[in-house]
């Protein structure tokens, strides 16, 4: 009974360690940042006011942003540099058909 278990175990640890190394890689930090999660967002661009579709990685050390349209939009902020952050009012709902 047990055997499922340590091998789901590992099959998740590996599968993480997996999503980390492609992380660092994607936005080249530093090899000892490990992914905390990710989610699906948009980003709200300044230069021209518009939203991008993308995904949001959050690590020890760094918030990173990629579009789904590669090369559009690629952010790095790492955080010692974030002195405020503020929930918007503004939602974006994005309709979804599946």
């Amino acid at each position: 009974k047990n055997v499922p278990k340590k091998a789901s175990f590992l099959k998740r640890d590996l599968d993480a360690r997996a999503q980390s190394d492609a992380y660092k890689l994607m936005f080249r930090l530093p090899s000892s940042e490990k992914l905390d999660g990710s989610i699906d967002c948009t980003l709200m661009t300044p230069y021209n006011k518009k939203h991008v579709a993308g995904r949001l990685f959050l690590s020890q050390n760094y918030i990173c942003f990629e579009s789904r349209v590669k090369s559009q939009v690629s952010l790095v902020i790492p955080l010692r540099d974030v002195k405020l952050a503020e929930k918007s009012k503004t939602t974006l709902r994005a309709n979804r058909s599946t």
